[in-house]
């Protein structure tokens, strides 16, 4: 799974976790409330969602190893990719150089 796929599948984890837990707060409210009103017609109604959203709340704690590993996926390609940029490339087939790199690691072309 490439990093941006990671950081974007973390962001929807983490929204779902918060919306869950908003929903799970308002629904524990409406339970506690039908409770004191006396109206007990509909109360496993809001407690079951309730336990439904605190049950979706955990996505948020699933979003944010998602979100650490590709923060550092993401600055190992772009060190990377300026190493690649410092260094240059290979004049016969475009490989990247490397630092200490006397020859092509694709063609064998000494640098000069």
């Amino acid at each position: 799974m490439t990093p941006k796929a990671m950081r974007k599948m973390g962001i929807t984890f983490l929204v779902i976790g918060i919306v869950s837990y908003v929903l799970s707060i308002l629904c524990w409210m409406t339970f506690g409330i039908s409770m004191f009103s006396g109206n007990t017609d509909f109360i496993f109604l809001p407690f079951i969602l309730f336990a439904l959203f605190v049950i979706l709340t955990y996505f948020a704690y699933g979003a944010i190893p998602l979100l650490i590993i590709s923060s550092i996926k993401l600055r190992r390609e772009k060190a990377e990719q300026e190493q690649i940029n410092l260094y240059g490339y290979c004049t016969q087939c475009g490989t990247p150089k490397t630092k200490d790199a006397v020859f092509c690691s694709k063609c064998g072309n000494r640098f000069a």
